[in-house]
């Protein structure tokens, strides 16, 4: 959504509706205004003068904070918080002018649509949202230290409850021993998604219950999620509303208050970069709701044929006998280096299936990657041949099983087909859509975009094959441009709105999808 778009939006809907939307969103963080118009500041202190292993904050090396322009959502927030720095984020929504509290006893959403980048990757918990207590001046009133929080280990997000400690949350032993996570999902860097939590304000325990009375809900992407109590040790919370809702310990201290950016020492040799978009504290989940959420919640169908190539070897999977190795691309056909993608029911979560004959479920077990006889689709619960395929923004996917214990992130090692414990530079692949028959591949090269790299206007040239549909996607998978076809035989498409980068071209002609790649310059 434009800036122009936005205003007229907020300009339409406070003339229609006056004071009572008003009193729907209690405060709202306006990337118009200055951060200390909106929050009481941006934190950039971590430790200056630390003991052991911890992270020095380097003075001449500042967090600082702008407001970018997005093609799709306009004016947002953005975070930078260099290397050598603990922390970047914005403390509290008591700005100069925008400002609200909350209070104890009140029910409130909070909602915001979020980004994150790294140099290098993420590969530890990094805190990305704080519920954080104010002790004041007595550190017995701080049980919690933050009741809840979430955290991003460049792979998983997750939402963690913390239970209270006596006589302070400083008492011996790791905080992490009061925490449960309540909530986990995969996430690339780099793609927007959108988050409302609501959350209502207590401290005290309903001794009929057995529980606090406080609780908390979450929605992600527009959706409410299911929570639940993992990886816990002395604390849990009590799960209601078909595990819905968390009844939680969630005012602490004198006061509580939000924090939104990058913090830890996890973070202290990282530039990461937080993006915030829409952010409002409101009295409704449909006020509080980032516009347009469900669409960061689209799941890029995979379902097809594919080759899959390294994205720095160039490389294909190749099933060698009883194995897979990379090697260079054969004939377009070659049944060996052609893989069919088949959900396995649950979103976002496929088998791949070899299409030589007596070969079918790929398996990730004991340290290899090969070719199985189990048929697909398998059960949903088949750990180590059910894949989640991740985008990093750059048009490459990890490819790992989200459901095994330990993380099998596909790999090339040394001519093979492997797995590792955790993405790095080495699990990104390219996946070649052969959605077309062996037949039809031909058909390809058929189809010429030019010019590519283009400024303004694409043509398409389709050598007298009819076409009934062009969809140009960006390399998060949303759809940016739509034309249905007359089966001209060439095509013009104003391409002028795309900002600048690569996206994929998707042609449509009588059942059958061909992609191609376009650089906007």
């Amino acid at each position: 959504m434009n800036i122009i778009t936005k205003f007229l939006i907020l300009s339409i809907f406070i003339f229609l509706f006056g004071s009572a939307s008003n009193a729907q969103v209690l405060w709202y963080g306006d990337p118009d205004l200055s951060v200390n118009d909106n929050f009481r500041r941006l934190d950039p202190n971590g430790n200056s003068n630390p003991t052991g292993n911890s992270c020095v904050d380097d003075p001449n090396n500042k967090p600082f904070v702008t407001t970018p322009i997005d093609n799709v959502h306009g004016k947002f927030w953005r975070i930078t918080k260099p290397t050598s720095r603990k922390r970047a984020e914005f403390a509290r929504t008591t700005g100069d002018r925008n400002s609200f509290t909350p209070q104890k006893g009140g029910t409130y959403y909070y909602g915001w649509r979020w980004r994150i980048n790294s140099t290098p990757n993420i590969n530890d918990d990094v805190t990305v949202f704080q519920w954080k207590t104010d002790q004041g001046s007595d550190i017995n009133t701080n049980k919690q230290h933050y009741p809840f929080n979430m955290e991003y280990d460049g792979t998983f997000l997750s939402l963690h409850a913390f239970g209270p400690a006596e006589p302070n949350f400083n008492r011996p032993g790791s905080i992490t021993q009061r925490r449960t996570t309540l909530w986990k999902q995969a996430i690339p860097e780099n793609q927007w998604v959108s988050f409302v939590i609501k959350v209502n304000l207590d401290s005290a325990y309903d001794n009929a219950n057995n529980r606090y009375q406080g609780y908390v809900e979450f929605w992600f992407n527009g959706e409410q999620q299911t929570l639940s109590n993992r990886d816990f040790n002395q604390y849990q919370v009590v799960l209601a509303n078909s595990n819905t809702r968390a009844y939680h310990r969630t005012y602490d201290g004198i006061e509580v208050y939000p924090k939104w950016g990058a913090y830890n020492e996890n973070a202290c040799d990282l530039e990461i970069i937080t993006d915030f978009d829409e952010m409002r504290v409101a009295t409704t989940f449909e006020a509080a709701l980032p516009e347009n959420s469900t669409d960061d919640n689209h799941e890029e169908e995979l379902e097809g044929t594919y080759k899959i190539k390294h994205n720095l070897t160039g490389k294909y999977w190749t099933v060698e006998n009883a194995n897979i190795i990379t090697a260079d691309e054969t004939s377009s056909n070659n049944a060996a280096q052609i893989f069919e993608f088949k959900s396995v029911g649950s979103t976002g979560y496929y088998n791949i299936s070899s299409t030589i004959d007596n070969w079918d479920a790929i398996r990730f077990h004991e340290g290899n990657v090969y070719p199985t006889a189990v048929s697909t689709p398998t059960a949903d619960t088949n750990n180590t041949r059910i894949f989640q395929f991740i985008a990093n923004g750059s048009g490459a996917y990890d490819i790992h099983t989200p459901q095994t214990t330990t993380g099998r992130y596909a790999t090339e090692s040394s001519g093979d087909v492997t797995y590792s414990t955790s993405p790095n530079d080495q699990t990104k692949w390219i996946l070649e859509n052969q959605t077309l028959s062996v037949n039809d591949n031909k058909s390809i090269n058929k189809f010429k975009l030019c010019p590519n790299p283009v400024k303004n206007m694409l043509k398409i040239k389709t050598n007298h094959i009819k076409l009934d549909k062009i969809e140009v996607f960006n390399l998060l998978g949303k759809k940016m441009i739509v034309e249905q076809i007359n089966n001209e035989k060439e095509i013009i498409i104003n391409v002028s709105s795309l900002v600048v980068g690569v996206y994929f071209v998707r042609l449509y002609n009588a059942g059958n999808v061909i992609t191609k790649k376009l650089i906007k310059e």
